[in-house]
């Protein structure tokens, strides 16, 4: 064999020799990149399904269904809102009761003006406008437009007519809004609170308008703090009518309040404890104030 033809053997020996490490550092690495995926693969799973399940846990924690449930016979229709809830009685035009939660940082975060928009809502046959004029009654609210005023749809749909009932000037400006008050200062205390609010529709009521609305003789106001470390509730009845009382002579067992709706509040409860807060003979922790006199009235 020449020496050409031995350099060019040679050649080819190393050539196929490089190719050969090339291939096999290319596999080793494929090997180790794909044992890395699958670890992370793995990892990702584990770490999702603790995620799921932590966040499945903090959903469980954070949601409680603290809507009332009607034990009556009136056609009732459920609406929701972006921040409340109301069962509308289609039979009154106006709704039994309006639930919704209150959180300090949105107490905190309150800074407008009443958008006064009142209106009819179209999903139902709800009161109008119109119905309280020259009636010598107010538009008052369920859930207060003060308590929705951190977001302007919530503040908006606060003065839609569902969430609207007719209340003596002096009682919606004067021991109404005191106790809207206090609820807002306990959402400020005590974190968070469910407030659920309503009419109580009686045998004989007065009537206003072109619809007749009824005028309801009184309303009850249920407040729950379902929050460690003290868990509370109170509820209030007031007559529809100017009080110069305390608040603390209106306080009564949610169960009585129950007897006269009709409505199981606060269902979701475990019963130990819904009938712990129901039967209370108010000797449970007491939220703040409660001897204050209604403040200055305000202007409807």
């Amino acid at each position: 064999m020449s020496n050409f033809a031995s350099l060019k053997m040679k050649k080819k020996r190393w050539y196929l020799f490089w190719i050969a490490l090339a291939l096999l550092i290319w596999y080793l690495y494929s090997q180790e990149r794909e044992t890395n995926d699958k670890k992370e693969a793995l990892n990702f799973q584990q770490s999702s399904s603790k995620s799921s399940l932590s966040s499945d846990e903090e959903s469980k924690k954070q949601k409680f269904d603290f809507l009332p449930v009607s034990n009556h016979n009136r056609k009732t229709q459920v609406l929701s809102y972006k921040c409340f809830t109301l069962s509308f009685v289609h039979q009154f035009r106006m709704a039994e009761w309006v639930a919704y939660s209150l959180t300090k940082q949105q107490v905190l975060a309150q800074d407008m003006e009443r958008s006064n928009d009142f209106r009819p809502d179209s999903r139902v046959n709800s009161a109008l406008p119109t119905d309280y004029l020259h009636s010598g009654y107010d538009r008052g609210h369920l859930c207060p437009s003060e308590d929705m005023n951190y977001d302007p749809v919530c503040m908006s749909e606060s003065f839609l007519m569902t969430n609207i009932a007719p209340q003596i000037p002096d009682f919606n400006r004067g021991i109404w809004k005191s106790l809207e008050n206090h609820v807002r200062i306990w959402a400020k205390e005590n974190e968070v609170l469910y407030v659920v609010t309503g009419p109580v529709f009686t045998q004989n009521m007065e009537k206003i308008g072109k619809n007749q609305i009824p005028v309801p003789k009184y309303f009850y106001k249920i407040i729950l703090d379902y929050h460690q470390p003290e868990y509370k509730m109170i509820g209030f009845l007031i007559p529809n009518e100017k009080s110069e009382r305390s608040l603390l002579e209106f306080r009564v067992s949610v169960d009585s309040i129950e007897a006269l709706t009709g409505i199981d509040f606060f269902p979701a409860l475990p019963d130990h404890i819904e009938d712990k807060f129901e039967d209370s003979n108010f000797n449970e922790p007491l939220f703040s104030g409660l001897s204050d006199r209604p403040k200055k009235k305000r202007k409807k």
